[in-house]
């Protein structure tokens, strides 16, 4: 698996300061993607162990950090080998606060009896999910780009087995 990117300090990419990290890799070839140099698999760099520790121990040494982005590209298409990241993130930074971005909706995911994209939905607290849809484009959305994406408590809507949205302090 490789990185597009890491950026340690982010005030775009869900609530708080986060750091994120961009996984290469992508399928859904969204028109105007604002990461198209991240649809191929082999972009960037190699996500070694030694990469992921270096990262983590910036998370853990920044007390700024509110919790990490996992954006893309599309993680999920990288969910076997980030779910190991996030045992190793999770085993380093306890109380971690985990935002997820894609292209598949939660219902696909939950659908796809793929139990390593499920097990990632399940490892993490919020998720962006939907395409980026040109026609749905709206510059005045809190962390997302279109109208059709939702940004989802994980956590509680898999509790009541039905989608809940977010309700953090910087949004309803």
């Amino acid at each position: 698996m490789n990185i597009a990117g890491f950026i340690e300090e982010s005030l775009n990419d869900g609530e708080g300061i986060r750091s994120v990290i961009f996984i290469s890799g992508c399928k859904h070839n969204c028109y105007n993607c604002q990461n198209i140099q991240s649809h191929n698999f082999n972009y960037g760099k190699s996500f070694t162990k030694d990469m992921q520790l270096q990262i983590i121990n910036k998370i853990k040494n920044n007390p700024l950090i509110d919790g990490i982005t996992l954006s893309g590209g599309d993680p999920f298409y990288s969910s076997e080998e980030l779910n190991k990241f996030i045992i190793l993130l999770k085993q380093n930074i306890e109380e971690i606060n985990i935002w997820i971005y894609t292209g598949f909706t939660y219902e696909e995911i939950l659908n796809s009896k793929n139990q390593n994209m499920i097990k990632l939905l399940t490892s993490c607290n919020v998720l962006v999910d939907g395409k980026y849809i040109e026609k749905k484009k709206n510059l005045r959305l809190k962390f997302r780009g279109s109208e059709n994406q939702r940004i989802i408590d994980i956590q509680q809507s898999l509790k009541g087995n039905k989608v809940v949205k977010y309700k953090g302090g910087y949004f309803e």
